[in-house]
C-alpha cells in the first residue's frame, strides 16, 4: 500500500509520495517551502509560530511538522496523508 501527502490549495491540488518516513519528511519539507514561497501564508504568525518558522527555514523537520500541523486546516491550506492502493 502506498501513502501520499495530498495538498489542496486555493487554485490547485498537489500530491507527493509519502510511503516511507523519509519520503513523508521530504514531502512535508516541499509542502512547507511551497506554502512559504508561492502562497506566502506565513506573514501573520504569532510569536510561538514565528520561532517555529525560523527553525523551519533552517530545515528542522520537527518544526516543519509542528508548523504545518498548527495550520493544517487554515483557509487555503488543507492537507492530509492518505493511504492508497
Amino acid at each position: 500500500m502506498k501513502r501520499i501527502l495530498l495538498y489542496h490549495g486555493k487554485d490547485n491540488y498537489m500530491a507527493w509520495d509519502a510511503t516511507t518516513n523519509a519520503q513523508a519528511e521530504q514531502a512535508m519539507i516541499f509542502l512547507f517551502k511551497y506554502i512559504d514561497e508561492v502562497c506566502n501564508f506565513y506573514g501573520d504568525l504569532i510569536e510561538m509560530e514565528s520561532e517555529l518558522y525560523k527553525k523551519s527555514l533552517a530545515g528542522d523537520i520537527k518544526s516543519i511538522k509542528r508548523l504545518l500541523s498548527l495550520r493544517r486546516h487554515a483557509e487555503y491550506e488543507w492537507w492530509q496523508f492518505i493511504d492508497v492502493l
